[in-house]
């Protein structure tokens, strides 16, 4: 007998637009989209008294003693006071706890790629906080650990260490001080590191043939693969294609499979191309269009390539901001200048609707002098999140110099990696040039950076500001005098420095920057800035008399992208294919 068919048939979509048949979006579903989740049981040292490794399983207990051992704790031949403590007494000292370590790896992740890194205390036990702790080295291995099974070295995918950051609202307060205040202890018990995972092996998404067929995904991975010219697409069986993601794309997903899925069967056929692009042309102007469905057309358009380019070329000028938009973006990644110039004028546009996601596409686009010279124009912009969204793209582009490396660099954006060489790069404080008012960004997620666009600002004279129960303190009597700063630090030496009342010296003190025989400053990103949020909200942070704001990234760490918004995609849920025993 004919053996059974591995795979259901899932039918044909009925809600399918026009303008997308033909596509592999008609023939196939997008899966594996879902944020991959990698955990672990780990220990934060070098807390203020805080940690407390009451009510852990017994397991999990035994889990971080061995890994503990790992790390020297209990050996002769570690120096200091690891050596002489068990793993038991390392473990009942109040500077340190056990944590559950979680990592999200983003749908089409490759091998090395960093990842932001949650910790927080277990629910079982009695961590007041964990601010200021450092996480030691972590394995993180593939879905979620649980106390019975802390951890399998057979699944390792990854790993995570670093300095941790909390919310910065209560970073500065006293541990000690924040026990009646049930929001300030919860918050506290959970902390990030930025940037402070790395996943090993890569992971594809998928595309699931509606109709399994041999044939069909066959012409699936060779179609995929004829427009990117690279092998990236892989047909694993009659209904199951791989798809890795090329590094140009870096790491933005939603635009890869937004393109992919709506790649024609037929595009490398001129005249088919130009039918194609005519329809989109139709569709994209119709008033019964969706404007949510203009995304999609925008990726069909990128994906039929240069040969739809003067089609797009009229609608640059559309009065529906959104046609212009979309357009302008499509011929963009197919590199048409005009395309690139329209861009640059919606993002400088006040009012449009479309600047932010302007300025941060040309930030995706492939690099030119002639582009970066554009996109550095809207850091002039009157929008401060437009001004934001340039040097974000900036950044993208390679428009900066890192000081202290030797390698020869042309860039217009000042990149300076700030630490101690205890802890090793905290993270990049730039300095980007503008004529417009000064204002500080600093990033929630990916790579720490502060950055300070406009002139450096000054410290407000005279001014007293303290923090961590008064165990720093920054005070500044006059303009024409030094500001002084003063650390006490619960595990540390203390510390004073002077610096002048510039922002830029007073992010780097903290940061660890310090001259030749003095005491550096230990404090971590977060710990930056909740002290940058004080002395911002409290107005004593000024540029020519007014003050200057502090603006934190939105994104939470916890946030999960969202699929692109593209017709025919409304299934693409967090799904892996699956045999007909369980499909």
């Amino acid at each position: 007998p004919d053996p059974a068919p591995r795979y259901r048939s899932l039918g044909s979509k009925t809600d399918m637009p026009a303008y997308f048949k033909g596509t592999i979006l008609e023939t196939a579903d997008v899966q594996g989209i879902d944020h991959k989740v990698m955990s672990g049981y780990g220990v934060v040292v070098n807390l203020e008294n805080t940690g407390r490794n009451d009510g852990i399983p017994s397991a999990v207990r035994d889990h971080v003693m061995r890994a503990a051992v790992v790390f020297g704790v209990g050996s002769e031949l570690t120096g200091g006071a690891m050596g002489s403590l068990s793993a038991g007494q390392f473990l009942g000292d109040p500077r340190n706890a056990i944590v559950r370590v979680d990592a999200y790896v983003p749908p089409g992740a490759r091998s090395g790629q960093r990842v932001d890194v949650r910790v927080s205390a277990l629910d079982t036990n009695t961590t007041t906080s964990l601010a200021r702790g450092e996480l030691w080295r972590t394995e993180l291995h593939s879905g979620n650990v649980t106390p019975q099974n802390p951890g399998e070295r057979v699944n390792l995918i990854g790993q995570a260490r670093g300095r941790l950051s909390v919310n910065p609202v209560y970073a500065l307060e006293d541990p000690m001080q924040v026990k009646e205040d049930a929001a300030a202890q919860a918050s506290l018990r959970t902390g990030y590191v930025q940037d402070g995972g790395l996943f090993h092996g890569d992971r594809p998404i998928l595309l699931r043939l509606r109709e399994p067929s041999w044939r069909l995904s066959r012409a699936i991975e060779q179609r995929i693969n004829l427009y990117y010219g690279a092998p990236v697409a892989a047909a694993q069986d009659e209904a199951v294609v791989y798809l890795t993601m090329p590094a140009s794309f870096r790491g933005d997903w939603p635009h890869f499979v937004g393109v992919t899925s709506t790649l024609f069967f037929y595009g490398v056929d001129k005249e088919f191309a130009i039918e194609r692009a005519r329809e989109l042309v139709t569709a994209a102007l119709n008033p019964a269009t969706p404007v949510e469905n203009l995304e999609g057309i925008s990726y069909a358009f990128e994906a039929l390539g240069p040969v739809a380019v003067p089609l797009l070329v009229p609608l640059f000028s559309d009065p529906n901001p959104a046609v212009a938009f979309w357009a302008a973006r499509a011929a963009a990644f197919n590199q048409e200048q005009a395309a690139i110039n329209t861009l640059v004028q919606i993002a400088g546009e006040a009012g449009n609707p479309y600047a932010v996601r302007a300025a941060e596409t040309l930030g995706k686009l492939k690099p030119s002098s002639s582009l970066v010279r554009g996109v550095r124009t809207l850091l002039d912009a009157s929008a401060p999140e437009v001004r934001i969204a340039a040097y974000r793209s900036l950044i993208g582009l390679g428009d900066y110099i890192v000081t202290g490396d030797d390698k020869m660099q042309i860039g217009s954006i000042v990149s300076t990696p700030i630490g101690e060489k205890m802890y090793g790069k905290q993270f990049y404080l730039d300095q980007v040039p503008s004529k417009g008012p000064p204002l500080i960004w600093a990033s929630r997620t990916g790579p720490p950076r502060i950055a300070i666009i406009g002139n450096d600002p000054a410290l407000k004279a005279p001014m007293l500001a303290s923090g961590f129960g008064n165990r720093l303190t920054i005070s500044l009597e006059g303009p024409a005098n030094p500001a002084i700063l003063y650390h006490r630090p619960a595990n540390d030496y203390n510390t004073s420095l002077r610096i002048r009342p510039s922002v830029i010296e007073l992010i780097a003190a903290l940061g660890g920057e310090a001259r030749a025989g003095t005491i550096p400053i230990r404090l971590c990103y977060g710990d930056v800035l909740a002290v940058l949020k004080r002395l911002s909200d409290e107005g004593k942070i000024i540029s020519n008399g007014q003050p200057v704001a502090l603006i934190l990234q939105e994104a939470g760490l916890d946030v999960v992208d969202e699929a692109p918004i593209i017709p025919g995609l409304e299934n693409m849920q967090a799904s892996t294919p699956v045999s007909q025993s369980g499909d």
